[in-house]
């Protein structure tokens, strides 16, 4: 692998990372003014169009590719665009971004898992302990660092969606093994109206129910926020990046995700870091780092 093109690949997955740790941030504080669902619909519908009209894929072009193709834009569409946001906005409206951010860790974990199912990726025993500290991790977050939050089944309901958001996101990060040769743009603008198109009946339900938001100077930001970072420019990076990489190695830059939330949480919106949260934090990174250990070594799937 070229070492321009390594790095670049390492400076795409920070950026990703930074992006998408402001997007929980934006999703917590504006959890009163721009509900969930919709504003996943603002979010892929928007950036569809900015990309058609700024940037103008050849989507005709690569049309042969892509239609051949259908089923991994139906699985990348789904779960990546369709459901994932739209479960962590859910999440936020229950959760704080810090516990979203340090859930989020656990994705790499589940990567690996399907990486081994599915593609016959060979783990170590050491890759094993990994994911049970690394579980383990997650669970102290989960109950708060006290385990009868657990026996007596009361876990925070957004902790539980956003767990939820994360394995299923998983699948998105795996079928990206099999995206097509298409041109970035053309791509992306195909999974943006298929996670748009899936969320429009839920967005005008949501409508329906009186959930409508409120738009103001603030949100306004927010929204545009979501839209040019974590919506276009992260998943630009993050597929150049899993392209470059591979999923495994470039599952090492989910560390970021819960130190950069925590920062901006605190900072931005006052959330309170707990012991249990730094505890949970230290389980789960020296779990991934060891359950992610093949990384680094330039024989592993990536």
């Amino acid at each position: 692998m070229p070492e321009r093109s390594s790095t670049l690949a390492y400076l795409y997955l920070a950026a990703t990372m930074t992006f998408w740790a402001g997007n929980a941030v934006v999703g917590r504080l504006f959890r009163d003014d721009l509900p969930p669902i919709t504003l996943a619909f603002i979010r892929w519908s928007m950036a569809f169009l900015v990309i058609m009209i700024i940037i103008r894929p050849p989507i005709l072009r690569d049309w042969p590719v892509l239609r051949q193709n259908w089923k991994v834009l139906l699985v990348a569409g789904t779960f990546g665009i369709g459901i994932f946001n739209t479960l962590q906005y859910m999440a936020l409206q229950h959760t704080t971004a810090i516990n979203v951010g340090l859930i989020q860790v656990m994705m790499p974990i589940s990567i690996l898992v399907l990486d081994i199912l599915f593609f016959g990726v060979r783990a170590r025993p050491i890759q094993f302990v990994g994911m049970a500290l690394a579980t383990f991790g997650v669970i102290v977050i989960l109950s708060q660092g006290n385990p009868a939050i657990l026996l007596d089944l009361e876990v925070n309901i957004g902790d539980l969606i956003m767990l939820t958001a994360v394995l299923l996101y998983s699948i998105f990060a795996v079928a990206l093994r099999l995206k097509p040769k298409v041109h970035q743009w053309s791509f992306l603008a195909v999974v943006f109206v298929i996670g748009t198109i899936e969320l429009l009946p839920f967005f005008i339900w949501e409508y329906a129910q009186g959930l409508r938001p409120n738009i103001t100077v603030e949100s306004s930001i927010g929204i545009i926020y979501v839209i040019i970072g974590p919506a276009i420019l992260a998943y630009l990076f993050f597929t150049r990046g899993v392209e470059t990489l591979g999923p495994n190695r470039a599952g090492m830059f989910f560390y970021y995700i819960p130190v950069a939330t925590a920062l901006l949480a605190v900072l931005i919106i006052n959330e309170p870091l707990e012991l249990f949260h730094l505890v949970g934090f230290v389980f789960t990174a020296i779990g991934l780092r060891l359950s992610l250990y093949v990384a680094g070594n330039p024989s592993s799937s990536a």
